[in-house]
């Protein structure tokens, strides 16, 4: 697998793997059509804003999809 930095040819891509977030078995008590915006949502929202501490590696290969996370600042 090849990992490497986000580029914004990736996007499509990665916004249509957020919607397997909500693609399995839920509690009754959950909407699944809410669960798949919700999480369509914060995938656009990361990608389209991410922080000056955040990062977004993506693997390419035979398996593919993303690792977005945030370092955080220690005094």
């Amino acid at each position: 697998m090849n990992i490497r930095p986000y580029k914004e040819t990736d996007k499509a891509f990665l916004v249509s793997l957020s919607t397997r977030f909500a693609k399995f078995d839920l509690m009754a008590w959950r909407d699944p059509q809410k669960m798949e915006e919700a999480q369509l949502k914060i995938a656009e929202e990361s990608l389209n804003d991410p922080s000056l501490y955040t990062e977004i590696l993506c693997g390419r290969g035979r398996d593919r999809g993303f690792i977005r996370f945030h370092r955080s600042k220690t005094t």
